[in-house]
């Protein structure tokens, strides 16, 4: 009976805490390498899906216009394609916008439609809350609207939007600041 009441103590008692073993993490750059590697192999599986289709990737440069007419379609405005309407968000402009192009000269304003084939998660050894605060803070006031020209090219017919699925791996970078028990510093507070 004893040897009962042993096994049931023995079995009912709390165990210790286990501590997890530590992370295994990298140096930021890696992290970043390995997010940009899979940006890299989702642009060209962009560019295979155009392909396939018979199309052409074709990247004409932009130009902020003031803004006209409020639209929230493509347009044509003469010898140039105006996009929608947006809001600028902070930081420096697109220099560029992708479209597409067939043989006989009909060009498509390219919409991706990424379809995320993995996802994973790289663990970097940095504290997020010291890293650079180079980041864009754009401040409290609303962002104006903004609106991009694209010139055509020479014998091209702008014929609007067109959507192309393509494969993605989705990679993102976790911090050490994630971790529970880091020791990393507190964040700052935003900007004034």
């Amino acid at each position: 009976m004893r040897w009962s009441l042993l096994v049931l103590v023995a079995c009912g008692a709390p165990q210790p805490a286990t501590h997890r073993p530590p992370r295994a993490c990298v140096a930021l750059a890696d992290a970043q390498m390995e997010e940009q590697s899979a940006r890299d192999r989702g642009r060209q599986s962009l560019t295979d899906a155009i392909a396939a289709r018979g199309l052409t990737l074709v990247t004409l440069p932009a130009k902020s216009v003031d803004v006209g007419e409020h639209s929230n379609e493509w347009r044509v405005d003469g010898a140039r394609v105006l996009a929608p309407i947006g809001m600028q968000g902070c930081g420096p402009l697109p220099e560029g916008g992708d479209f597409v192009r067939d043989a006989t000269g009909q060009l498509w304003a390219l919409l991706p439609a990424p379809v995320a084939k993995s996802q994973r998660t790289v663990a970097s050894c940095s504290c997020r809350s010291e890293l650079s605060a180079g980041g864009l803070h754009c401040g409290g006031a609303a962002p104006p609207p903004l609106q991009l020209a694209y010139d055509l090219p020479a014998g091209a017919t702008f014929r609007g939007t067109l959507i192309v699925q393509y494969d993605m791996e989705v990679v993102s970078i976790s911090y050490a600041d994630d971790d529970p028990g880091s020791r990393c510093p507190p964040m700052p507070p935003p900007p004034a």
